[in-house]
């Protein structure tokens, strides 16, 4: 196993990781990475990634971290005296370089895109025009390797699909009562059913807490999303199909 040696500000540098933590990260940069996210009060304006969501926080910082293990794996890495100065047009073009034999043309635009949010949260003084061009082409460059259309299943089949699943798990449930397996079919039946009829994002749909998103609103129920939980900052709410309104008290109920 490769040495772990220790690097400029005093801790165990990760040998060939694929994302560095942000603890890894050079001094500079951690710094600069804290000014970005802080608040803006009425003396200060607020930084750059301080709106940001999780979601696109998670996603800059681990293509950072990936980034900083590149320069690593190549022997570039160092310490830069200046928050993100080692971004620049050379090491950017055999990052890209890397990317083509890793990545589909979708994701490594996405890749950059991300470098380029993080290029300018860490340094918003420096001119990164250059960059937003490189992630401009790469987007334009970009078209999907699977072709999703033709697996797309019509929203009836996968309708059925979960009420047929429900109904096999009702149907082992009446002969072996309280098996667990029974009760998850039911439930992944349901969530099949419901998905299908109320198409969700996966965050939300994963997220829905009984009480506060899935709410009784007279014989069925209603599931209701603040602007806050929503990828377009707007408030979301949808009915449960009366169709599936038994089912879901069957789940809730047993």
């Amino acid at each position: 196993m490769p040495a772990v040696l220790p690097d400029p500000v005093g801790m165990a540098r990760p040998s060939r990781r694929v994302a560095w933590p942000v603890a890894q990260w050079p001094a500079a940069d951690r710094e600069a990475w804290a000014r970005a996210q802080r608040p803006g009060d009425f003396l200060e304006e607020a930084g750059a990634a301080a709106t940001w969501r999780p979601a696109t926080l998670r996603a800059v910082v681990g293509a950072y971290g990936r980034w900083l293990a590149f320069l690593d794996t190549e022997g570039t890495f160092d310490a830069a005296p200046a928050a993100a100065s080692h971004i620049t047009p050379d090491t950017v073009r055999r990052y890209v370089a890397v990317l083509r034999a890793q990545c589909a043309p979708v994701t490594r635009a996405g890749y950059i895109a991300w470098l380029c949010m993080m290029a300018q949260a860490l340094a918003p003084e420096r001119d990164w025009r250059w960059l937003n061009a490189v992630q401009a082409r790469l987007q334009r460059q970009a078209e999907p390797v699977r072709q999703k259309r033709t697996r797309v299943v019509p929203a009836g089949e996968l309708r059925q699909l979960g009420l047929d699943v429900m109904a096999r798990a009702e149907a082992l449930e009446a002969v072996r009562p309280n098996q667990p397996l029974a009760a998850r079919d039911f439930r992944d039946g349901l969530m099949i059913a419901l998905l299908a009829m109320r198409p969700l994002r996966q965050r939300n749909f994963l997220g829905i807490e009984i009480g506060r998103h899935l709410q009784p609103l007279g014989d069925g129920y209603v599931l209701v999303f603040a602007g806050s939980e929503t990828k377009n900052h707007r408030p979301l709410e949808a009915s449960v199909p009366a169709s599936l309104v038994p089912a879901l008290r069957r789940y809730l109920d047993h």
